[in-house]
């Protein structure tokens, strides 16, 4: 009976699975933007204030990353104007790089 009931468990998790829809791919420059501002933000975050090497190599790598997000959040809004699902992704990064 336990193994009836296991076997039953089991056939509804793969059902259950095999009807999910796969994950919605998300256009190239919109993962590449994802990438570049999560960072920008993260990178932000590393400044200790200390005048070393290091901090300035940072700060560099901040400017890389956080110009090309700024310049690929304008792009991608007109773009991705109308495409709701775009706009969701992008909303959390607009008070951040503007």
């Amino acid at each position: 009976m336990m193994k009836a009931f296991v076997l039953l468990v089991c056939m509804a998790t793969m059902q259950s699975s095999a009807g999910e829809a796969a994950p919605l791919q998300q256009p190239g420059d919109v993962v590449r933007f994802l990438e570049d501002a999560d960072s920008c933000i993260h990178l932000a975050g590393e400044i200790s204030g200390e005048r070393s090497a290091e901090q300035r190599q940072l700060v560099r790598e901040i400017n890389r990353y956080c110009d090309s997000a700024k310049r690929q959040l304008k792009r991608l809004d007109k773009k991705y104007k109308s495409n709701a699902r775009v706009q969701e992704q992008l909303k959390p990064y607009r008070e951040d790089l503007i």
